[in-house]
Formats: structure tokens, sequence, C-alpha cells
């Protein structure tokens, strides 16, 4: 079983990104925790329904999804 590396955000102490890899062909497992967010969509101001509290500011989710990827590609 693969150990995860946990590593903090030095310019945001609110995130810390724990990974595994390599995993089974090459691939990478990531996990991004972020203190204090609710479950709205992060980084888009009035994304969501309102019921789900405010949306962190701090971290774009698409941007975030998009450049791991990216960083990914299908072979």
């Amino acid at each position: 079983m693969l150990e995860p590396r946990v590593i903090a955000d030095s310019d945001n102490a609110d995130l810390s990104l724990t990974t595994w890899s390599p995993c089974a062909g090459g691939t990478q497992v990531a996990f991004i925790e972020v203190a204090g967010a609710t479950h709205a969509w992060m980084g888009h101001p009035g994304g969501g329904s309102g019921k789900t509290g405010p949306p962190y500011d701090r971290l774009d989710s698409s941007l975030t999804i998009w450049n791991f990827l990216a960083g990914h590609p299908r072979s």
C-alpha cells in the first residue's frame, strides 16, 4: 500500500494536499483539504444556492481541477 504524502501550502495555511503516487499505470490520486470551507463551489462568488454557505474565495475549484486534469492526460 502506498503511503500518502501530505504537503502544506506555504501561501495558504487553510490548504493541505495529500497525494498517493505512483499508482497503477503511473496514475496519481490527489486530495485537497480546505480548512474552513463550506460546501459551496470555491472561488466563484454567488456560485450555489446559498444553502451551503458562502463560497471559499482563496481557491478556484474549477481552475484547480482543470490544472490537475491537464497535468495528467489520458494515454
